[in-house]
């Protein structure tokens, strides 16, 4: 999962070759159980909302929902492939703002709200290198799904700097 800290729950579709699937084609995170959305708190910016929904659902709305946007308007891309689901409260809208209101329909995945450690300790002080802390958080989640570790993936992209040149980090997946 990717975030660009909105509150949403974006994918890109693959391609092979260059060559643009079809939006049935399977999303990237359809081979697992689940997916987990994780944004911002809209309040409270010390913490943040979690979201773990089944695969196959969010995968079936987010096709749904695609299909829906390209044949609303004749200018769409019809060969953009980047699926999204928005869960802010908005109520759901007509056009092509349909991927709204998720917070509000999908609130039975919402698994609860965390708190964010907004001043991480660096890993000088901990004693531990970045794999030995993604270990440790890869366990910790694993203890906490009642999942072996080995079935949870974790992949770190820290600063890079988005359109208007402000550095950003990401939770990839």
């Amino acid at each position: 999962m990717r975030t660009n800290e909105q509150p949403a729950l974006m994918t890109r579709q693959a391609n092979e070759g260059g060559r643009v699937m079809p939006i049935d084609a399977p999303l990237a995170f359809e081979p697992y159980d689940f997916v987990a959305a994780v944004h911002r708190h809209p309040d409270h910016p010390d913490r943040a909302v979690v979201y773990l929904i089944p695969s196959h659902v969010a995968a079936t709305e987010m096709k749904r929902l695609q299909k829906a946007w390209i044949e609303a308007d004749s200018s769409h891309d019809r060969d953009n492939r980047i699926f999204l689901i928005r869960f802010d409260d908005a109520p759901a809208r007509g056009g092509w703002h349909h991927h709204y209101g998720y917070g509000a329909k999908w609130a039975e995945y919402r698994i609860g709200d965390v708190e964010l450690a907004l001043t991480p300790q660096p890993l000088e002080e901990t004693g531990e290198t970045p794999e030995q802390l993604i270990e440790r958080h890869r366990q910790e989640i694993a203890d906490a799904m009642g999942v072996l570790p080995e079935a949870v993936e974790i992949s770190v992209r820290i600063g890079y700097e988005d359109r208007d040149g402000r550095v950003r980090s990401a939770f990839i997946r």
